[in-house]
C-alpha cells in the first residue's frame, strides 16, 4: 500500500462505534465497515501487522498504535458476542469502554501520522482542473467543523468523478461510493447531536432527508456490488443533493441558531465524537 488515507481509516473504527450503537438501541445498525474478531484483517490492520511493522517496530508510539488498535477489536469482539447472547446491558458496558479506548486510538493515530515518513499522509486532493465540484465560499455555513466535514465529502465526490472518467474498475468505484456512506454517516450523526443540543425545531425532519439520502446511497452500493454501471447519474445527484442539502437545509439550521443566539463553542465537536 504506497499511501494510507487515515481519515478514512479512523472513520471505519468510527463507523462501527456509531453502527454498533444503533443495534443497541433497535435501529438498522450493521456491522460492516471493519473486520471485528481479527484485527489484522481490516484495512489498518493489514498495514500495521506488514508494511508498518516492517518499517517501525522499533518505534514505541508506532508499538502502541498496534497494541491499541488490537485492543481495540478484542473490545470489539466481546461487545458483539454479548449483543448475540441478547446480554444488552453487559454490550453496553463494553461499548462505554470501547468509546473511551477508541478515542484514545484515535489521538495516537493522529499523533503518528504526523511523527511518520510523508509516505503515510493521506492522498491528496485532486488538482483544481480535475475538480468536478469546486468548494465555493458561499457554500460555508459558518461552523468550521462542519464545513470542514463538508469539503470533505465533495473532495470524496470528486475522487468519484476521476474514477468514473478514468474508467476505473468498478471494485475501485463501488469502494468509493463505500467511503462516502460511511463518511456520510459519521457526518451525520455529528450534525445531528449538535441539532439536538442547540434545541433545533426541524430536527425530526432533518434527520428524515439524512435517512433518505443515507438509503439511496447504501441502496446504490448494493447495486454497484451486482454490476450496476451508472455510477454517472449517482454522480450527478451526489453533487447536486450536498449543494442543495447545504444551502437550503443546513441553513435554515443555522438561522434558526443564529436567531437564538445559541452559542456553538470552540471545543463542540471534540466532546460530539467522543459521544457517538
Amino acid at each position: 500500500m504506497a499511501t494510507l488515507d487515515w481519515e478514512q481509516l479512523k472513520m471505519a473504527h468510527l463507523v462501527w462505534r456509531i453502527n454498533f450503537r444503533s443495534m443497541l438501541s433497535g435501529g438498522s445498525g450493521k456491522l460492516e465497515s471493519i473486520q471485528v474478531k481479527d484485527h489484522t484483517q481490516c484495512e489498518m490492520g493489514k498495514w500495521l501487522h506488514g508494511e508498518g511493522m516492517a518499517k517501525y517496530a522499533s518505534n514505541p508510539m508506532f508499538m502502541d498504535l498496534v497494541a491499541y488498535h488490537k485492543g481495540f477489536h478484542e473490545m470489539a469482539a466481546k461487545a458483539y458476542g454479548h449483543y448475540i447472547s441478547k446480554e444488552t446491558h453487559e454490550a453496553n458496558e463494553c461499548l462505554a469502554k470501547i468509546t473511551d479506548h477508541s478515542n484514545t486510538l484515535m489521538e495516537i493515530i493522529d499523533q503518528f501520522k504526523v511523527i511518520a515518513s510523508p509516505s503515510l499522509a493521506s492522498p491528496s486532493s485532486p488538482e483544481p482542473a480535475d475538480l468536478a465540484i469546486e468548494w465555493k465560499k458561499e457554500y460555508e455555513i459558518g461552523v468550521s467543523q462542519i464545513d470542514e466535514q463538508h469539503k470533505s465529502l465533495v473532495n470524496v465526490i470528486n475522487r468519484l468523478w476521476l474514477a468514473i472518467k478514468n474508467r476505473n474498475a468498478t471494485h475501485e468505484i463501488a469502494e468509493i461510493i463505500h467511503t462516502l456512506e460511511d463518511y456520510t454517516r459519521v457526518h451525520f450523526a455529528a450534525e445531528e447531536v449538535m441539532l439536538e443540543t442547540v434545541g433545533y425545531s426541524d430536527l425530526a425532519g432533518h434527520k428524515k432527508k439524512h435517512a433518505e439520502f443515507i438509503a439511496y446511497l447504501s441502496d446504490y452500493r448494493k447495486q454497484a456490488a451486482a454490476g450496476s454501471k451508472d455510477f454517472m447519474g449517482l454522480y450527478e445527484y451526489l453533487g447536486k443533493w450536498l449543494i442543495s442539502h447545504i444551502q437550503k437545509s443546513d441553513r435554515n439550521y443555522m438561522d434558526e441558531i443564529n436567531r437564538k443566539k445559541t452559542p456553538v463553542e470552540t471545543g463542540f465537536f471534540a466532546k460530539i465524537f467522543k459521544k457517538i
